[in-house]
């Protein structure tokens, strides 16, 4: 199980990036999740010159400040989406109960 990551456009200030909107997918080989969104960086400094900056670099810079409690809120999200699609749904209460066939 990998995550992929996408950056799709960044913005910057006088050459300092500010912001970037991002792309994140995981997959267990059956099934896929996928998530995307805005991420502005909180102080964010240039240690490496605009020019030489790269995808992953910004994916890093995104995974390391998104890291809450000890845990990254983007990855463990679209983990525990992962897992639910393998749990079977039960038919709620309030609705008809039919009967429908596994396959």
């Amino acid at each position: 199980m990998g995550y992929v990551w996408k950056i799709t456009d960044i913005y910057a200030d006088d050459g300092l990036i500010t912001s970037a909107k991002y792309f994140c997918s995981i997959t267990d080989g059956k099934n896929t999740v996928e998530t995307e969104g805005y991420w502005t960086f909180q102080e964010p400094t240039m240690v490496t010159p605009f020019e030489e900056v790269t995808e992953e670099m910004i994916a890093k810079w995104i995974e390391d400040s998104a890291i809450v409690d000890g845990k990254n809120v983007i990855k463990s999200r679209l983990a525990e989406q992962l897992e639910t699609l393998s749990k079977k749904p039960v038919p709620a209460p309030w609705l008809p109960q039919t009967f429908t066939p596994e396959i």
